[in-house]
């Protein structure tokens, strides 16, 4: 989410982009469940992507940087979604963390505006309010599988980096190259960028960078320097999230389980 400043701004196409390639990222989170953890086990999404900054006639670029944990515990899921950012200092306003909280195979989950909110939270539809609130995904891979270019192998730290060429056309700009990588050590990792690359290769694709060369652009009427998407996520240790384990003691709890139905009645 970001704090709107008394200036014109816009994400470049590309970022369009690196919305579509988020929302689908989270919307697959919910059909990536830990089965059953009893143990709380968290999920570092880390996300870079360029903006184009419209401020008094000039146009600048800066790159947005975001984080993103998800929790699972038991037959929970917890979103901390990514706070509030200030354009002028490029830095996150404390306090502004939402979460949002959800049983598995419900439709329905609860929104929270930070850990310290002791309300009763608002009910939304789980994939709605990921796809309004989060990012999604277009599948980069149907558009790159044929142009592999490299593939590289590292056999001691388990990793394999594949680099694809860009083949889609069209108008203005577009991504010239792709990288995956793929972990062996991940690869227990229920959570997925690619349930059809991480089935096809027995690993698990860990990383995505989308690479833009620099070019003019039509739309904006100037060159656009080079830029790159970033699409990472990392297994964290839970031992530093005890306001988390706190948050879902009060949704494991059965009695005290605001989705289990009458709770609110």
């Amino acid at each position: 989410m970001i704090k709107k400043l008394n200036t014109i701004y816009c994400y470049n196409n590309l970022a369009i982009t690196a919305n579509l390639l988020f929302l689908t990222l989270m919307l697959s989170t919910c059909k990536s469940i830990v089965k059953n953890a009893e143990k709380l086990y968290v999920i570092r999404l880390n996300v870079n992507y360029p903006v184009t900054l419209f401020e008094s006639g000039k146009i600048n670029f800066f790159n947005l940087k975001d984080t993103l944990y998800i929790f699972y515990k038991n037959d929970y899921i917890l979103y901390e979604l990514p706070p509030s950012t200030d354009f002028i200092t490029n830095k996150r306003i404390p306090g502004t963390e939402p979460y949002f909280i959800f049983k598995k195979n419900n439709k329905n989950g609860y929104l929270f505006k930070s850990a310290a909110d002791s309300g009763k939270g608002t009910i939304y539809n789980v994939d709605s309010l990921l796809y309004n609130k989060a990012f999604a995904l277009t599948n980069i891979f149907t558009s790159v599988k044929d142009s592999l270019s490299n593939c590289i192998k590292d056999e001691k730290e388990g990793v394999i980096t594949e680099k694809y060429f860009f083949k889609k056309q069209c108008i203005d700009d577009c991504i010239d190259t792709v990288y995956f990588y793929f972990s062996k050590s991940m690869k227990n990792c229920e959570y997925s960028f690619s349930k059809e690359l991480d089935s096809l290769k027995k690993m698990k694709l860990f990383k995505i960078r989308l690479l833009y060369n620099q070019k003019f652009s039509s739309t904006y009427k100037t060159n656009l320097p080079e830029r790159e998407f970033l699409f990472e996520i990392k297994e964290v240790s839970s031992s530093s999230f005890i306001n988390i384990e706190n948050i879902f003691s009060k949704f494991v709890n059965g009695a005290n389980d605001p989705l289990q139905p009458g709770f609110y009645r």
